[in-house]
């Protein structure tokens, strides 16, 4: 159902795309003929009226490429499974690590996010970071994200192939296409199978 829901809308913004350049192309051709009609119309009024236009059709693409990315970004994304501590039904255990992955389960990331902090700073195991980026992603905090997963890969962790997917990801919804291409490519150069098709066909929608 939620998938439909974001066809749907990336169908009616597609439309809207096209609507608004239409009519950006109309105007063009209107100010042309009212400016043929009307003799002794000063060139400045029309070269302003065209410059204009070009204003708003630059603004009207750089727009669209927002989107684009912010779609790409939609498409490909979805939290990583909790591999880390499998949650098991009816287990009553209050520690740290239990309450942050049935958070994190929960799709309750705030308070995954918070306990992964506490978590972190009690066992500074690296691979705990892979988790409180995509929190923070959840959280609709991509500049965050980007400064877990880069510490992360600085420890070099067990998750480092797919922290570098998430950061690829990040930066795409950042519109920094340079260091999401950088990113994607060198997840592809690690060999990992994760999400290897999804790179392959993100990157040659990227060029």
């Amino acid at each position: 159902m939620e998938e439909f829901e974001n066809d749907v809308k990336k169908a009616i913004r597609n439309h809207e795309r096209a609507a608004l350049k239409s009519e950006l192309q109309d105007l063009e051709a209107t100010i042309s003929k009212k400016s043929t009609l009307k003799k002794g119309t000063p060139k400045w009024l029309v070269a302003a009226s065209v410059a204009l236009l070009i204003s708003l059709s630059g603004y009207y693409l750089i727009a669209g490429n927002s989107l684009n990315n912010q779609e790409l970004y939609a498409e490909y994304y979805q939290p990583y499974r909790n591999v880390i501590h499998p949650v098991v039904r009816g287990d009553s255990s209050t520690d740290l690590k239990t309450t942050a992955f049935v958070y994190y389960e929960n799709n309750n990331y705030k308070k995954a996010y918070d306990t992964l902090l506490k978590l972190y700073k009690k066992d500074v195991n690296p691979d705990y970071l892979l988790y409180q980026g995509i929190c923070l992603l959840e959280l609709n905090q991509p500049k965050k994200a980007i400064t877990i997963f880069s510490k992360s890969l600085e420890n070099n962790t067990t998750y480092s192939t797919k922290v570098t997917w998430y950061l690829a990801l990040s930066y795409l919804q950042q519109n920094d296409i340079e260091k999401a291409t950088f990113y994607l490519n060198k997840y592809l150069k690690s060999g990992d199978l994760f999400k290897k098709d999804e790179a392959e066909t993100l990157l040659k929608k990227l060029k």
